[in-house]
């Protein structure tokens, strides 16, 4: 087949460009690379390093976690900082983590599930539960955007009802989490987006008991959505074109 190029990628912050080389319908080699420069290095020269994280937040409302820190680190570099603290590199880990919990689910859900199926389906749903029956009412009142209209998908299009009912309450369920994932960010860096706890040299924040019983009660929760949902759904939509002749099996 040789090279295929996906450029751009969509549904993520930024522009990138992937290109792969296919031999006999297997992928060989693969690169990905930037196409867009953002201008965070140019937005820091001139000042204070300890600027540094609160600016290249402030490129992103999604990412800013991963701007923080990465900036932190490169600072940490430049003056030669080999080893923070256990307490500030745990609590680093913790705030940043958070954010992945939050990033990724978003970008599966809210970003790209629902190209994968057919919701005008969901006008033929009967079940009783209220969310989905008031997509199906706006469905009907021709008022679901951005839900829809749509793009036809190409290649395949998930359209059985459950399946479609099922995902559908998934992405809802997600978005609660995203809420509780920020949360659990913002109890150890003050708050979310743009933190103000990650700072180069470690962290500014040292949390109380209460914070931390809180911050680990909604970590349970992250990871049983995370194990039994959101991995399943991925998998899921991850089969291709078997879900044109086999409905799915949802966590």
């Amino acid at each position: 087949m040789g090279t295929v190029i996906v450029d751009p990628v969509t549904r993520i912050e930024g522009h990138l460009k992937i290109t792969t080389e296919v031999v006999n319908g297997v992928v060989t080699d693969a690169h990905a690379s930037g196409t867009m420069a953002r201008g965070l290095e140019s937005l820091l020269i001139g000042r204070d390093t300890r600027d540094a994280p609160y600016v290249t937040e402030r490129v992103c409302g999604v990412c800013f976690g991963s701007h923080g820190w990465c900036s932190s680190l490169a600072v940490e570099a430049a003056h030669g900082t080999t080893e923070l603290p256990a307490l500030a590199r745990i609590m680093r880990n913790l705030i940043v983590g958070a954010c992945f919990l939050h990033d990724h689910p978003l970008h599966f859900y809210h970003l790209s599930a629902l190209d994968y199926l057919d919701l005008a389906t969901l006008v033929n749903y009967a079940g009783t539960d209220t969310y989905i029956n008031k997509i199906k009412q706006l469905i009907i009142d021709n008022d679901a955007a951005p839900l829809l209209p749509r793009y036809e998908p190409d290649g395949f299009s998930i359209n059985d009802l459950d399946t479609v009912a099922s995902a559908v309450g998934h992405y809802l369920d997600a978005l609660v989490m995203q809420v509780k994932a920020k949360r659990m960010s913002a109890l150890f860096s003050g708050k979310q987006p743009h933190q103000a706890s990650i700072v180069p040299g470690g962290v500014t924040y040292l949390p109380t008991a209460e914070q931390i019983a809180e911050f680990r009660t909604m970590l349970v929760e992250q990871t049983d959505f995370i194990n039994n949902v959101y991995i399943a759904d991925v998998v899921a939509l991850g089969t291709g074109p078997i879900c044109l002749w086999q409905p799915l099996t949802w966590g």
